[in-house]
């Protein structure tokens, strides 16, 4: 069954720049998004400040971020898309400043493709790299991360250049602790075509 869809992906098209302009296109979306319920947020709490005083948020040195939801995959080398398991994603790092965190991030998706005949077969793919969080207020946050993008279809693999984009709402705080939902979008640019992985995810971040 393996060898089939490893077929297909050999006879599919080499990788184009159209991946890329896919990934920008799904980035520029979420940072539009996230600029929209941030502005919102800003405005309901400058009018709260006079009658509430504002509970500060700890954000420094040492933090791990966690996150685990639904996984949508699309290989295009395969001309396949399936829904699965987002996550468990992984973040680990440090503050630089209160609005500003820099990570080792690990995302990805893991899905099933239904094979001709019967019966399936499991891909992971996702990226592993370095990236940056940002808080532009207490309530959201965005991120990017540049690194190795990956599939594996059942033992069979191939790695090359990937990012990772996301952006969160926190929805719950704690002191150092946080809770958040979001979406992480991790496209891996292997050969012969991109595999795109998004993950719509609940996450737990120390900060």
């Amino acid at each position: 069954m393996v060898s089939g869809f490893n077929a297909k992906r050999s006879g599919s098209s080499p990788c184009t720049l159209g991946g890329v302009s896919r990934a920008f296109v799904v980035a520029l979306s979420i940072v539009v998004c996230v600029s929209g319920v941030s502005s919102a947020q800003d405005e309901g709490t400058d009018t709260d400040t006079a009658a509430v005083e504002k509970i500060p948020y700890d954000r420094g040195g040492f933090t791990l971020l966690l996150t685990l939801g639904a996984g949508y995959q699309n290989d295009a080398a395969l001309s396949e898309s399936a829904w699965g398991l987002g996550g468990l994603n992984l973040g680990i790092g440090g503050f630089l400043n209160e609005d500003l965190a820099l990570m080792f991030r690990v995302s990805g998706t893991n899905v099933s493709y239904d094979v001709t005949g019967g019966g399936s077969v499991s891909q992971v793919s996702g990226v592993g790299g370095v990236g940056v969080q940002y808080w532009p207020n207490d309530k959201v946050n965005v991120e990017g991360a540049v690194g190795m993008g990956f599939w594996d279809l059942e033992g069979t693999s191939d790695q090359s250049f990937g990012l990772i984009l996301g952006a969160a709402y926190a929805f719950f705080n704690s002191g150092k602790h946080n809770l958040q939902v979001g979406l992480e979008y991790a496209p891996a640019f292997t050969d012969p075509d991109t595999v795109h992985n998004l993950g719509i995810v609940f996450g737990w971040q120390f900060l």
